[in-house]
């Protein structure tokens, strides 16, 4: 995040009132260091334990469907999905609207109601739009083109039949289905995506 004084503000607003160690400790670094970019996590601490995925019993086969009209929040389930064995992602490239998230609004100056400007409060990357995702969006594991179907749900579900019917025989001749193999894509995602830095 970018520090300034509309910054700390809206992090007091956002991210709840300075009773949380994430809060206070995000608002002092962002005071420490005005101008400059400051992680969400303090660089030098520990890491942060990622929590546990619980199992939730459900279809063995998920399909997700996206296109261009997949947003910003939309294209973090996107991801998500693509981290699952047991979804497909389907279509269209997404928007790409992920590089910059939680946009605050302010008042140009102080007796003035007419402009207000926004702007993009937590970046992907501090290297944007260096290997951003605007204007590439994520790609779906199956292209398919939903104006061209007539019924694109029930064409999914075959789909995710057919691959049921495979993974049940590769099961039964190799004594398991081997899982994902989208893991590169997820990777070349994020591999020129390094954390964001404060600025020295």
């Amino acid at each position: 995040m970018l520090s300034s004084a509309d910054q700390i503000a809206y992090t007091q607003r956002a991210f709840g009132a300075d009773t949380t160690r994430f809060v206070r400790s995000l608002v002092e670094r962002l005071q420490a260091s005005p101008g400059a970019l400051v992680p969400l996590q303090p660089p030098d601490g520990p890491p942060q334990p990622t929590p546990g995925v619980p199992v939730v019993r459900g279809p063995a086969r998920v399909g997700v469907l996206i296109d261009g009209g997949t947003v910003s929040a939309g294209e973090v389930t996107v991801l998500q999905a693509l981290r699952s064995e047991r979804a497909t992602v389907f279509g269209r490239p997404t928007a790409g609207a992920l590089d910059y998230q939680s946009v605050n609004i302010v008042s140009i100056a102080a007796d003035e109601k007419r402009w207000y400007l926004g702007y993009p409060t937590i970046t992907a990357t501090a290297r944007l739009p260096i290997g951003g995702m605007r204007g590439k969006g994520i790609r779906p594991d199956v292209p398919l083109d939903f104006d061209r179907m007539a019924d694109p749900i029930a064409a999914v579900e075959a789909r995710l039949r057919q691959q049921s019917i495979r993974s049940h025989r590769t099961s039964t001749t190799t004594g398991g289905f081997t899982g994902r193999y989208r893991t590169s894509q997820i990777e070349a995602l994020t591999e020129s995506r390094p954390p964001c830095r404060s600025r020295p």
